[in-house]
C-alpha cells in the first residue's frame, strides 16, 4: 500500500513539474535590454510602480519589474498594435496613448 501511494506521489510530482516547466517555456519574454540606452526613461504607474519606458519614435515598449510589459508601435490610428502581458489589453493600449 506504501509503495502504491509512493508511485502515485511521484506521478503526480512528475506531472506538476512537468508542468511547470511548460510554462515557463511558454512565458513571453519582452525586455527592456533589446533596446538602446538612450531610448529609455523611469516613469511610474498609478500605484508608484517603477516602469521603464522605450521610444524610437515609431516602436513603444513599457516594462514592469513583474515582468509585465507592453510593446507596440505609435501610429496615428487609435486602434494600437500591441502586444502585452500582465495588463487587461485596455490599460495597454492607454499607456500606448499616452506615450505616443
Amino acid at each position: 500500500m506504501f509503495l502504491k501511494n509512493l508511485k502515485k506521489s511521484i506521478k503526480i510530482s512528475i506531472a506538476l513539474t512537468i508542468g511547470s516547466f511548460g510554462t515557463l517555456m511558454l512565458a513571453p519574454t519582452a525586455k527592456s535590454e533589446y533596446w538602446q540606452a538612450h531610448e529609455c526613461f523611469y516613469d511610474y504607474d498609478a500605484n508608484y510602480n517603477l516602469v521603464e519606458v522605450c521610444l524610437d519614435g515609431y516602436n513603444i515598449g513599457i516594462f514592469w519589474d513583474d515582468g509585465s510589459y507592453v510593446n507596440g508601435y505609435c501610429t496615428s490610428r487609435s486602434d494600437y498594435n500591441v502586444d502585452y502581458y500582465g495588463l487587461s489589453k485596455r490599460d495597454a493600449i492607454s499607456w500606448v496613448d499616452y506615450y505616443c
